[in-house]
């Protein structure tokens, strides 16, 4: 798995340039190098040269270690100064302690701290269970930094997001229940605690300011929707996906990443999530709830427009629908066919012999013309796209960013890639689905004493 540059190791280089090309060197070597570059400010400008501190997150101590090699090994750059902002922030310390009880005496003092500390240190290694009772039960800092984690799902979990997109969140959290939050006006339940916390998290992402909002976030994919709390234990997260999630949660779920948290309880979260996943399951009745839910959405989205490229017969649902029920039909004898990403999902399927070439080919030539037209149509058009109302150029635009000689073919090439596409679903889940119908209602007639 490809670790991603974090806040956590972030550095700044003040670099010494010979000439302003040297900016682009540095930041396309920091790019391929696996950096995040983040920050860029001119120190002084000089002729002949400049000097400017570069701030990017790299992946770990090593990583940055060699980013600052590579960085001074460029021709016409030298670096002059390295710190590390996660240690500049710790400088002087970020805590203050008051104590729970008075220490008026010596004798306070000895069983407070050294060696009464000591001992209770020694009890806890010796028994982890009486931390519960030896200390003050709650996380504090630990409650932020080393006890929630967020899941992105949809667009957002498969890095297939556009222009428009909004974000798909569960926070996720592990702490005992009995857990009472510390350092504010008042002690909080867990649960309590970080249903603010969440909150508070989705107000900074939403906020309106003066250069307009940032994303719209979307919590209707945890565990019971909206009637369940905006923020999951990870017991009761782990719990919900294994006994009480539907198919269509399950098929959500194929997508979710781990976008941010502490590594312990991202590793856990990864673990209950492919555990869910790769579980046996009835293949009539997956193929059966599949296309139910494929239908309900059809009812919803009846008439679709032309330029509609997620709903229309064959668009994206379809497709996505497809690469998901493969991996829940899978995935308990192939592992490896999981991905997140829809166009690597298809690809695996492939490979695992799940997914016919042709039928593979017919998919991902469509999954590729929807996100194109897609993507430009978002960048470029208001919403509805109105053709008739659409310049010569803009037309032209579409169709040279589609690949299509012309906006007459882009349209032609658009309806192939749909009846193709669609013509998959049928094949994989329509008509199995119809299938499985058949056979239960033949079964019930069986057993009613109503067969021919």
């Amino acid at each position: 798995m490809t670790a991603t540059p974090s806040a956590s190791f972030s550095v700044t280089m003040r670099l010494e340039l010979e000439d302003h090309r040297g900016v682009g060197r540095v930041t396309t070597a920091l790019g391929d190098a696996g950096a995040a570059v983040i920050a860029l400010d001119v120190v002084e400008s000089r002729t002949g040269g400049l000097v400017v501190d570069c701030t990017c997150n790299a992946t770990g101590e090593e990583h940055a270690e060699r980013l600052r090699a590579l960085v001074d090994g460029l021709e016409g750059v030298r670096v002059r100064a390295v710190s590390d902002r996660t240690l500049l922030l710790h400088l002087g310390g970020i805590l203050s302690v008051a104590p729970k009880v008075p220490l008026k005496t010596r004798d306070d003092l000895s069983m407070a701290y050294t060696p009464g500390v000591a001992r209770v240190s020694r009890a806890i290694a010796a028994d982890p269970a009486a931390a519960r009772n030896l200390t003050i039960r709650r996380n504090t800092v630990a409650v932020v930094t080393d006890g929630s984690a967020v899941l992105g799902l949809g667009k957002l979990g498969s890095r297939e997001m556009t222009v428009t997109s909004d974000l798909d969140l569960i926070l996720v959290y592990d702490a005992p229940e009995a857990t009472e939050s510390a350092g504010g006006p008042r002690a909080l339940p867990a649960p309590a605690y970080y249903a603010r916390l969440c909150q508070r998290f989705i107000n900074a992402l939403t906020a309106q300011t003066s250069e307009g909002g940032l994303y719209e976030v979307d919590m209707r994919l945890r565990p019971s929707g909206n009637a369940g709390p905006v923020a999951s234990a990870l017991a009761a997260f782990a719990r919900y996906q294994r006994e009480d999630a539907w198919s269509w949660e399950h098929m959500a779920l194929t997508r979710a990443r781990v976008v941010a948290g502490p590594a312990r309880l991202a590793g856990a979260l990864r673990a209950e999530i492919q555990a869910v996943l790769t579980r046996p399951r009835d293949s009539e009745k997956l193929v059966r709830d599949v296309d139910d839910m494929r239908r309900r959405i059809e009812e919803e989205h009846r008439h679709p427009p032309f330029w509609d490229m997620k709903h229309r017969r064959g668009g994206l649902v379809d497709i996505e629908f497809v690469a998901q029920y493969l991996q829940l039909r899978e995935a308990a004898r192939r592992p490896d066919i999981l991905a997140t990403n829809t166009l690597d999902s298809l690809r695996a399927a492939e490979r695992a012999g799940a997914l016919a070439p042709e039928a593979a080919a017919a998919l991902t030539r469509a999954l590729g013309l929807w996100r194109n037209v897609q993507g430009l149509l978002k960048l470029t058009a208001e919403e509805p796209f109105a053709e008739d109302a659409a310049s010569t150029a803009l037309k032209s635009i579409l169709a040279a960013g589609a690949g299509s000689v012309d906006f007459a073919a882009l349209k032609a090439d658009i309806e192939t890639a749909a009846q193709q596409a669609r013509a998959q679903y049928e094949a994989i889940v329509a008509a199995p689905a119809a299938q499985a119908r058949q056979s239960i209602t033949a079964e019930k007639a069986i057993t009613e004493g109503k067969a021919p």
